[in-house]
């Protein structure tokens, strides 16, 4: 159990490694359940910013993240984290933002700079390497490993929720079936229609050189990640 201020998450940047700093932001899933969120900013060889998954920052912390460097990129990791674009927009004018395929026509009130596509940004290729997981029509999700800090960044895919001080909390984490391990989400699952072409997608990418997952919900896992994600795709059979 956490004695953190939230139910999961610790307030303010954590700093991860000496490349990413971490944010946990709490809202409630579906205006009912407290769920934890996440935001990664990891600093680049040029020692400018790339920021994942924006959530609200309290002026402290724009201060702080300033004080790292220039934010250059931000990315919209999959279709479904973007409600936090426009006060970052808003604080980062200069930033190039990037969407997941699928994300600017449901954000057509939002101007992003470029669409990440099945090959990694020339702008990346150095320390990052990117990849697509095109679920369905509905579920568009960006995977992404950090060379320098072997970390891969996994958004809905996977889940880690531990157990909080609320027992109701746990047991609706219980029936979802992600409480107490590195799992797939079961929506998530259900979402993903072509399991061939995902199977391909991450026999791929279990070949990259990674230690540690950080995923958006749930506690990250520092070491040993490469062998929890193969466990939580025990339904892609690989």
């Amino acid at each position: 159990m956490t004695e953190a201020t939230w139910l999961w998450g610790k307030p303010g940047w954590q700093h991860l490694n000496p490349h990413v700093w971490m944010k946990d932001h709490e809202f409630r899933f579906v205006g009912l359940v407290p769920l934890l969120t996440r935001m990664a900013v990891v600093r680049l060889a040029d020692h400018s910013l790339w920021a994942w998954s924006a959530v609200p920052l309290t002026d402290r912390e724009v201060k702080e993240l300033n004080e790292w460097g220039q934010l250059k990129f931000v990315i919209a990791p999959n279709v479904f984290h973007h409600f936090f674009l426009g006060p970052m927009k808003q604080k980062y004018p200069k930033a190039i933002f990037y969407a997941t395929p699928g994300l600017e026509k449901r954000r057509k009130d939002f101007k992003f700079d470029r669409i990440a596509s099945i090959e990694t940004p020339q702008d990346w290729q150095n320390e990052f390497e990117l990849r697509i997981l095109r679920g369905s029509r509905f579920y568009t999700e960006c995977l992404i490993l950090h060379k320098p800090s072997r970390t891969l960044f996994v958004v809905d895919m996977l889940f880690h929720q531990k157990e909080c001080r609320h027992p109701w909390i746990n047991l609706a984490w219980k029936a979802y079936g992600v409480l107490n391990k590195v799992t797939s989400s079961p929506i998530c699952r259900r979402l993903v229609w072509n399991r061939a072409e995902a199977r391909k997608l991450f026999q791929e990418i279990l070949t990259w050189d990674f230690e540690t997952l950080i995923m958006s919900h749930g506690e990250i896992v520092q070491n040993g990640g490469k062998e929890k994600l193969r466990e939580a795709l025990w339904w892609l059979k690989i």
